[in-house]
Parts: C-alpha cells; sequence; structure tokens
C-alpha cells in the first residue's frame, strides 16, 4: 500500500515499541486483546483511519481527489468519519510525506502513533506467529520449517519471508471454491461439495485435532481450516472452527471472498471467533462495488480487526504471480494501468504451510512448503508427498514417515548437493570467498573450503559423501566432518537446491492399506 512508506520508514524494533508504550501510557495503548464491542475515542480514531487508508488504497478515484486536501476531507465525510485528514496527511499524502528527513515516530502526531502503535502490534502478532507460536514440537520437523523459512528470506525476498508464518498444518473443509478468481494463487477449482457436520465426521475431525496437537504441540492451534477454498462455502464452517477451539484452544483466523454474501453470519463471525482467541480476520475485496457495500454494512470499529484484502483493479496491492495469475499477464498489466502503478516485484506464492494440508472432503494429506513459482512448480509450492486417508491412523502413520523419510533435520551423505538454481555464483579464489546473488540480495560466504566446493557445487552430480571423498582424497588438511559441516552451512542457510525433483530421489505417494 501507498501509505506504507511512511510506516517503512517509521517502525519500532520491539524494544522501542515496548518503551514507546510504557512511557507514554497515558496517551496510547496495545488494543489488540480488547474486546471488539469496546468503544471510545481512542479505538475510534484509529478505526476511522484505517477505514480512510482503505478507501485510499481500493479506489484510484479517491486517490485522484486527495490530492487535493479538501478533497480529502471530503472524502472522509462521504465515509461518515469524524477525523481531520490533516492529522494523519503524513501517512497518505506521499509527496508531503517526502517534506519531511529523518525519523518522525516522535512527532507524527497522536492520531498517527495511534494507528502506527495498531500496525506495530499486528506486526510483532504476526512475528510472534513465524517465529514461536508455529514453531512445531517435533525436532525434525522444527528444525527442516526454520530452513525453509531461510531459504525463503533469499529466493522470496525479505517482504515475502516476514510476511509468511509457515503455520505447520491447515486444513481444506471444501472439495473446492465457489468463487473462481482469475488471479487464484493456488489456481483452485471449482467447488465440488463440502465436509459437513455429522457424528462420524465430527469423531473423525476430533480425533485428527487431537493426533495434530499431540505432534507439533501448540502449534497446532495457529492452522488454518481454508486454502485453496473459501471457508464460508461450507454451512458448517463455524461449528468446525468451534470443535478446533475446543481442542486446540483458538479459533482459527478467517479470510473470506464473500463476506457480503450473507452479512449478518459474518458479523456474528467476527464477533464469535474474536471471542474464542481469533486475533484477526480478512476480507478479499474483489471489486470496487464490494468495498462500497462493505462500507457501508460494516462501521468501522466493527472491523477494526479485520484486514481488508484488496484485490480489485483499482487497488494498489500486488498479486501473486502464482496459480491463474500465471495465465492472465493481460490482466495483471491491466490492474497495473488502472491502479496507477507498475509491478515489478509481484510476490510468487502465496503458500503460508510449510507442513501438512489436509482436506476433509477428498480425504488427502500433502507436505508442502513455500517455493517460486515457474514453469514446475506454477502454483508457488514444493508438493512433497501427498497420500489419501480413512482414518486417523492413516494420517499418524504417512506424518511419522513423511518425518522420518523425507523431512531431513541435516545433510546426509547420501544427498545430492548443488546451489539453488536461482542463484548466480562467483568465486574468489584468493580471498576464498563465495558470493550468492539474485534480484533480493548478496550473500557471502568466507571459508578455505570454499574454492573445492564450488566447482561440484556448481555442477550439482555428487552426493555429500563423494564431494567430501574427492576433497578429502586431494586435500589431506580436511577430514570428511569437516566438509560435511561445511555443506550442512550452506544447506541450513537454503542455499542448496532442496527441490523435491533435485533432492528427493524416492516418490513419496502412499496409499493405506
Amino acid at each position: 500500500m501507498l501509505f506504507n512508506s511512511f510506516y517503512s520508514r517509521n517502525t519500532f524494533q520491539k524494544q522501542q515499541f515496548d518503551d514507546f508504550i510504557r512511557c507514554n501510557g497515558e496517551k496510547y495503548r496495545r488494543i489488540m486483546d480488547e474486546p471488539g464491542d469496546t468503544d471510545d475515542d481512542y479505538r475510534r480514531t484509529v478505526a476511522e483511519m484505517k477505514r480512510f487508508l482503505e478507501a485510499f488504497t481500493g479506489k484510484a478515484s479517491v486517490r485522484q481527489r486527495c490530492k487535493e486536501i479538501h478533497e480529502a476531507q471530503r472524502v472522509a465525510e462521504e465515509l461518515g468519519l469524524s477525523i481531520d485528514v490533516n492529522d494523519f496527511r503524513i501517512v497518505w499524502d506521499t509527496p508531503f510525506l517526502q517534506t519531511y528527513e529523518g525519523s518522525l515516530w516522535l512527532c507524527a502526531g497522536e492520531a498517527v502513533n495511534r494507528h502506527r502503535s495498531f500496525i506495530q502490534e499486528k506486526i510483532e502478532h504476526r512475528g510472534q506467529l513465524q517465529q514461536e507460536l508455529c514453531v512445531p514440537k517435533n525436532e525434525r520437523l522444527r528444525i527442516w520449517r526454520r530452513r525453509q523459512m531461510n531459504r525463503i528470506y533469499s529466493e522470496l525476498g525479505i517482504g515475502a519471508a516476514k510476511a509468511n508464518i509457515h503455520t505447520p498444518l491447515s486444513f481444506e473443509l471444501s472439495d473446492g471454491c465457489s468463487v473462481g478468481c482469475w488471479f487464484c494463487g493456488v489456481a483452485a477449482k471449482k467447488k465440488n461439495s463440502d465436509f459437513l457436520y455429522t457424528p462420524d465426521n465430527i469423531k473423525l475431525w476430533r480425533n485428527i485435532l487431537e493426533f495434530f496437537k499431540d505432534f507439533l504441540g501448540n502449534a497446532a492451534s495457529t492452522g488454518t481450516c481454508y486454502y485453496g477454498t473459501e471457508p464460508l462455502d461450507n454451512p458448517d464452517y463455524e461449528k468446525w472452527c468451534n470443535e478446533y477451539a475446543d481442542v486446540l484452544g483458538t479459533f482459527p483466523q478467517t479470510t473470506t471472498a464473500i463476506a457480503m454474501r450473507d452479512v449478518e453470519r459474518t458479523r456474528r463471525l467476527l464477533k464469535h471467533s474474536r471471542k474464542r482467541g481469533a486475533k484477526i480476520n480478512r476480507f478479499s475485496v474483489l471489486n470496487e462495488k464490494t468495498l462500497n457495500e462493505i462500507h457501508a454494512a460494516f462501521s468501522p470499529l466493527e472491523l477494526l480487526y479485520t484486514e481488508l484484502l484488496m484485490q480489485n483493479m483499482e487497488s494498489v496491492s500486488l498479486f501473486s504471480h502464482s496459480g491463474r495469475a500465471r495465465e492472465h499477464s493481460e490482466m495483471i498489466e491491466k490492474k497495473a494501468l488502472k491502479s496507477g502503478i507498475d509491478q515489478p516485484n509481484s510476490p510468487a506464492s502465496i503458500c503460508c504451510i510449510s507442513g501438512f494440508r489436509i482436506n476433509m472432503v477428498r480425504k488427502t494429506i500433502d507436505l508442502l512448503t513455500p517455493c517460486t513459482a515457474d514453469e514446475t512448480h506454477p502454483l508457488g509450492e514444493y508438493l512433497l508427498a501427498t497420500g489419501s486417508f480413512e482414518s486417523v491412523g492413516d494420517i499418524e502413520t504417512f506424518v511419522k514417515e513423511w518425518t522420518n523419510d523425507i523431512i531431513v533435520s541435516r545433510l546426509m551423505p547420501r544427498n545430492l548437493a548443488a546451489f539453488r538454481p536461482d542463484l548466480t555464483t562467483e568465486l574468489d579464489t584468493e580471498k576464498n570467498l563465495l558470493t550468492l546473488k539474485n534480484g533480493n540480495g548478496t550473500f557471502t560466504y568466507t571459508n578455505p573450503l570454499i574454492p573445492l566446493l564450488y566447482k561440484p557445487l556448481q555442477a550439482g552430480n555428487q552426493s555429500v559423501y563423494q564431494i567430501a571423498e574427492n576433497i578429502c582424497e586431494q586435500n589431506s588438511e580436511f577430514s570428511m566432518d569437516q566438509v560435511f559441516a561445511y555443506l550442512d552451512i550452506l544447506f541450513q542457510d537454503g542455499f542448496l537446491n532442496e527441490s523435491p525433483e533435485f533432492f528427493h530421489t524416492r516418490k513419496f505417494e502412499y496409499t493405506p492399506q
């Protein structure tokens, strides 16, 4: 969003934020955990700023009008807001912001710092999910997930990496999706059927949840009950989420593209999910008409904890270049023209799972992790294993076998080793310096082993054992263990090729006996 230019210059570090709240306790406070229906001047200010910025980022016509400050105030009035747009002009008016130098966090004004504190709370919560709450209890899975996170930082870029929580668990409660967005990042197929709230299904659901509670620990509670599906397609979605909360302790976060299909159902869901532990929910906004309807149906306070994902053509958001969007480059170009921005840095995946995806209708379980979308992986996913189940016992078998066979915690002697194909590599033999580059940055390593590892890692046709054996035969000063250890450093940092086509020599497809 355009107004991120302000927040990107003025983001708190965690300790700064803690100190800021402590030292300004009379003016500012944390509101993420407050009840959703609390109404006071502080929360209204935050909610009204949020509402104005939604209109600004979602509508080209509003951005055009806001070039004149008096028109910007009229926009706020038409939205039913009482806030003075001058109080937070540095957030939405980029030319105005550029007249300031240095950090603005002390002089930004009360309204801006209230809103910025709330944004910071959400960033903090997302970071806590990624770094703590989503971390699985199982050690092998934990190490594997961390390595995928390291890989994504250099493969997809720091922005995409910070936004991705890498949940270890996600469920689908429908077979397909009724919405059919042309840009769907996972190319969801047309909806077929739903997982209904019957006694047999309830028993299976609770048994699966109990298994993952034991296997993943508290991280199981960070999953979602949708992926390549529209959650509200399932008429029993709220019942399944209540069962989820009963077993795992938290009502899962919801992202829906059909918030206006049944407004009262959506309203109840927002209130109930907050009461049962959901921090943030999200609406996908597919067109400007729907944005207007959402703003008319819900007050700013009602949507304080609901993020609007602007997927409409006039918005300034970027579509992921994955799934069906890869087939519609002309639409992406059209959106760029309509919104007034170009889109050179579109994210290349919307996959937020490093772990297990379970479809309760088809009774399938997959092991996957994000990657850059390309011809081989058009959905932006490495699909590492897939299976079908009838019982929780089948799922337990798959999970344990995959954890032992596929989810490796360290580089093994039998594994092939090569640099990731998206990286450009350079070697400085005099300095023992390895430089790895791609569009997201430059990364360097220095070690006496670097010149000896460079050619075999470029070739990518030798196992770890073969590389180590060849080096040690010709260089007595190095041991096999030293070579193994340094290769594993590159591996754990995410710079070696771990794509399933290269790294896994077996196909892991299971059908229960």
